[in-house]
């Protein structure tokens, strides 16, 4: 059988150092007593795995930017909507408390009130939670199925 030559599967890469790296570099290959080969070629890898690493990063932010915008496009819009209810709520308890408060009979106006203050409560509830599913379902219709 003929003997076949191994061909080689590296390239050779040359470069330039100022005299006093190349005595920092020099002193590195003594002082770990792996070969300048060996150093190099690690330095290198390392160098283009932190600049891959940098890129993937970058580009994996803009990913998620562009992602959210709209889901904070949609926050922004209910969180003005609800800015809207907080100023109609209170206003609404606002007015039923002068209107009501001195006309009620004085032995039923705590309770009174305390019903007009616990139903207005249970419907801001339900609205902000009308409001959480919608987010929720844009968000399940845009990235499919949720985990809860």
């Amino acid at each position: 059988m003929p003997e076949t030559r191994k061909t080689k599967q590296t390239t050779i890469l040359e470069t330039r150092l100022a005299q006093a790296d190349r005595m920092r570099f020099e002193i590195l290959v003594k002082s770990t007593g792996r070969s300048r080969t060996e150093l190099v070629r690690q330095a290198v890898l390392e160098f283009m795995d932190r600049q891959e690493g940098q890129e993937l990063t970058a580009r994996d932010t803009a990913t998620l930017q562009a992602a959210l915008r709209p889901i904070m496009e949609a926050l922004d819009r209910h969180h003005e909507r609800q800015a809207s209810l907080f100023v109609r709520f209170g206003i609404d308890v606002g007015m039923m408390l002068t209107i009501l408060s001195g006309r009620l009979p004085k032995g039923e106006r705590k309770q009174i009130m305390d019903n007009a203050y616990k139903y207005s409560v249970d419907r801001f509830s339900k609205r902000l939670n009308s409001i959480a599913l919608e987010i929720k379902e844009m968000m399940t219709r845009r990235y499919g199925q949720s985990n809860k």
